[in-house]
């Protein structure tokens, strides 16, 4: 049986951090910049 090294909240903080991490070298890679939405919910939008 598979167990994991991680406990839930540990794989999922590493999850979004590896996110996070694609999503910063992607736009570092293209040239893109992070533009906040200007509605308070929505996300942050890559342009």
């Amino acid at each position: 049986m598979y167990k994991s090294v991680l406990d839930l909240r540990e794989t999922q903080v590493a999850i979004k951090e590896c996110k996070d991490y694609f999503e910063r070298e992607l736009a570092k890679a293209l040239n893109l910049i992070r533009v906040p939405a200007k509605h308070p919910e929505a996300h942050t939008r890559l342009y």
